[in-house]
């Protein structure tokens, strides 16, 4: 799976780093992140860190209580969470179902906005029932996470403005006049693993 490391110039690390703070803290998640409302640890050190177990709560149908899936952390670094869920022991995963998802934090250099890429791929037979039922639910709850984070950045620079009582600096939403949520790929992709 590939990853663009790239920061430019513009935002700058300021922005990216603020924002980065919002996702790394999966506590607050359930202030902000409807499709994802709750991150639980569940390993026996209890901290979000690569190599921890956790609980993702998954809003597949917002009419229904949130499904509890059990998930890896395999990256946990400024601006850059990925798991692997773990339905199944990881030896079988590549002839049943192997899930990998990133949230990805960067700076698009064209135009010095701040971008939240998020990455989901399914390998293994099972994927193609992903494919069939569960494809438009997640692309969808992607675009919310989206929409949601962004809005959550709002609110945090609103209240950054009011508690700045007038100063002229540079508040770390001003590299987000135009949000872009790119490269949500869709659960379509079925690769062949060998």
């Amino acid at each position: 799976m590939p990853f663009n490391d790239a920061t430019a110039a513009g935002a700058g690390p300021e922005a990216l780093a603020k924002t980065s703070q919002l996702l790394a803290d999966v506590s607050t998640w359930g202030t902000w992140n409807s499709f994802s409302p709750s991150v639980a640890v569940v390993s026996a050190h209890g901290r979000f860190e690569a190599g921890a177990d956790v609980e993702l709560a998954v809003a597949l149908d917002p009419a229904a209580e949130p499904l509890r899936l059990p998930f890896h952390v395999d990256v946990a670094l400024p601006g850059r969470i990925c798991w692997s869920l773990q339905l199944v022991p990881k030896v079988i995963q590549p002839f049943v179902l192997r899930t990998y998802r990133c949230m990805l934090l960067d700076i698009d250099s064209s135009t010095h906005s701040i971008r939240l890429r998020q990455i989901d791929r399914n390998w293994g037979p099972a994927s193609v029932l992903v494919r069939l039922f569960l494809a438009q639910k997640i692309v969808a709850g992607l675009a919310t996470t989206a929409s949601d984070f962004k809005d959550s950045l709002l609110h945090l620079d609103a209240v950054a403005l009011q508690s700045s009582h007038g100063q002229c600096r540079r508040h770390f939403l001003s590299a987000l006049k135009e949000w872009h949520v790119c490269d949500i790929h869709d659960t379509t992709t079925t690769t062949t693993t060998t």
